[in-house]
């Protein structure tokens, strides 16, 4: 029979040999290499998952192109940015004076007297119609409207007029325009481009213009893009949506 001093120390041993082990093994590892890899998480900050590739930014939205109110033919899109407008004025006629355009306001009805057949140009008819302005702001026209947006090409008259019968505002411009006044304009289109087309137009008497169904507004030499801009901000509040066949913007 063991004697109880020598159990008793026999357990003590024992104890303070658990002890040495336990420390031992928490130490284990304390003292290894520090790894030569990097630390992913640390350098994607995401976990380690990569940051995905940006998406290409859509030229039909940057243009303003919306393609259910009309067809636009394949006409390169105007997807700059433009320069913010100035505030609308209260006024058309003074701000069109201020900018150096003339207004040509309650135009005759080209259309007047002709049947919804006259109107519209059948498959294969004229593509080129008298008009009696230029740019036209009524008058027969084809079956399909010019969607809304903003272009870098021109698009044919017949399409531009059956968008103004809708409530239309087309801004055009000739192609000679500097490029703070054409920057100008697309500011105004970028602002609210609903119901709004605006492209080149090398073929009127004007360096600007701003129709609508049988009102113009043309400018030559404007002698200010802020100017310009705000003449053709007030054109627009003033005629948008008051074209005889609405469709809603």
């Amino acid at each position: 029979m063991v004697p109880p001093m020598r159990r008793s120390l026999h357990i003590l041993l024992a104890l303070l040999m658990f002890a040495f082990v336990l420390a031992v093994a928490a130490g284990c590892g304390d003292d290894d290499e520090p790894s030569d890899e990097p630390d992913t998480a640390q350098e994607t900050g995401d976990g380690g998952s990569e940051e995905p590739e940006p998406s290409e930014p859509d030229p039909f939205a940057a243009a303003g192109i919306d393609p259910t109110s009309g067809a636009f033919q394949g006409l390169k899109p105007d997807t700059r940015e433009g320069t913010p407008p100035p505030p609308a004025p209260d006024s058309l006629e003074q701000a069109a004076e201020e900018a150096g355009c003339t207004l040509r306001l309650d135009l005759r009805d080209e259309t007047a007297g002709l049947s919804i057949e006259e109107i519209h140009l059948r498959p294969g008819e004229d593509g080129n119609p008298n008009y009696a302005t230029n740019p036209p702001t009524s008058g027969i026209h084809d079956q399909v409207p010019l969607a809304d947006g903003a272009y870098r090409e021109t698009p044919p008259n017949i399409n531009v007029v059956h968008s103004l019968e809708h409530g239309r505002v087309a801004i055009q411009y000739a192609p000679s325009v500097p490029d703070n006044q054409q920057l100008a304009l697309k500011g105004v289109f970028n602002a609210d481009p609903d119901g709004m087309q605006m492209f080149p137009n090398g073929a009127m008497p004007f360096d600007v213009a701003v129709t609508a169904w049988t009102n113009l507004m043309g400018c030559n030499e404007p002698s200010d893009a802020e100017a310009l801009a705000a003449a053709v901000l007030a054109f627009r509040d003033e005629f948008r949506g008051r074209g005889p066949e609405p469709v809603p913007l």
